[in-house]
This record gives C-alpha cells, sequence and structure tokens, in this order.
C-alpha cells in the first residue's frame, strides 16, 4: 500500500503553487491499491505534424512534486518543461520515445488529457488523447506480444 501521505503532499503543494486541481480519478490511481498495470497498455493518438494515426504506450506516471528549486520535478532529475508549466500542461506520464501525457488546464478547470510531441515544431506539438483522465484509462488497450 502506498504512502498517502508522500503521495497527497507534493499533490496538494503542486496545486497550490500552479493554481489548478489534478484529476480527482488521477489521485485516486496514485493513491489507490494495487490495480492492472496500465505501463504494458498501448493507446492510438493522431500526430497533427505527419497526419498519421499512431500507438504509444506509458511507461512511467509520474509522482510530481515541486523541487527546492521550485520546479515541477517528475523523476530524480526530471524537471517539467517551462513551456509546459506556463500553458497550464501539467506531465503526469511518458512514453519511452520521451513524449508526455499531460493535463490540459487550457481551456477548462476539469483538464483534458494531451500528448506533448516533443519532436514536433511549436504550435504542432500537442494532440488531444482524452478528455479526462478516467476517459484515458479506459482507452489504454493491451500492447501486442511480440515474439523474436
Amino acid at each position: 500500500m502506498p504512502n498517502i501521505k508522500m503521495i497527497l503532499e507534493p499533490i496538494q503543494d503542486l496545486e497550490s503553487i500552479y493554481g489548478v486541481n489534478l484529476d480527482k480519478n488521477y489521485v485516486d490511481f496514485l493513491t489507490d491499491t494495487p490495480h492492472e498495470d496500465p505501463k504494458k497498455k498501448g493507446i492510438n493518438y493522431f500526430d497533427p505534424l505527419r497526419k498519421k494515426n499512431f500507438k504509444t504506450s506509458i511507461c512511467t506516471f509520474f509522482q510530481p512534486k515541486i523541487s527546492n528549486f521550485g520546479g515541477l520535478l517528475l523523476e530524480d532529475d526530471f524537471y517539467a518543461p517551462d513551456e509546459l508549466i506556463e500553458n497550464k500542461i501539467i506531465p503526469f506520464g511518458m512514453d519511452a520515445g520521451g513524449y508526455l501525457f499531460c493535463f490540459d488546464y487550457r481551456k477548462n478547470k476539469i483538464p483534458s488529457v494531451v500528448l506533448w510531441i516533443r519532436d514536433n515544431p511549436s504550435g504542432k506539438d500537442i494532440t488531444d488523447i482524452a478528455i479526462n483522465f478516467d476517459e484515458f484509462l479506459k482507452k489504454l488497450e493491451p500492447e501486442e506480444e511480440t515474439d523474436f
């Protein structure tokens, strides 16, 4: 069972500093008892630059916290990019290629889920994934096994 206090305090700090409320289903997900591992599941997305559908999988869920220097620390030495945070886009996970799954607060207090495709030019680097975190989890599909 995760230490709820160690998870909730950094989340409350993040919410206070950035003026957002993280999706309750995400907070529940982080504090919940063991559950099916969504890291082994894929999700489809549309790349607006290439105008094609792709599939990726989430390999890391972040338990974000505010660092001693005031930045949003996602993992050990990995900070959330300023360009996202300044636009109220809060990363919560990453795929194996370094693309970030994020909560998007730009249009609504209830965040949608987007994928930040870091190698696309500015303005074409964010694509919609789901209307909220619960829908994101529902969209995850089992990854196909590959025999080598």
